[in-house]
């Protein structure tokens, strides 16, 4: 095999854009760059909501936020973590 960089054909590439999730298409464009505006706003807007949500666990004090403390019921990860807790900040 040369050593040129391999580059598929557009039916290859076709292809395997119909076998990928919508998931992972999205993944990729957001990787290159390609956001389209519905994905840039929805973003955007997930990015508010979650400072909205967090905001009254701000301690002005510290400047950091009050971390929330939950238990799991999950045996396994329990297990490999050592914890029954999750911080979560």
């Amino acid at each position: 095999m040369s050593m040129e960089k391999y580059k598929p054909s557009s039916e290859e590439v076709a292809k395997a854009e119909g076998m990928m999730t919508d998931e992972q298409r999205a993944m990729n464009e957001q990787r290159e760059g390609k956001f389209n505006k519905t994905a840039e706003r929805i973003a955007s807007l997930g990015s508010q909501l979650h400072e909205e949500w967090r905001k009254p666990r701000w301690r002005e004090e510290s400047k950091d936020y009050e971390p929330r403390i939950k238990k799991t019921k999950d045996q396994a990860w329990s297990q490999a973590h050592k914890t029954s807790c999750l911080i979560i900040f």
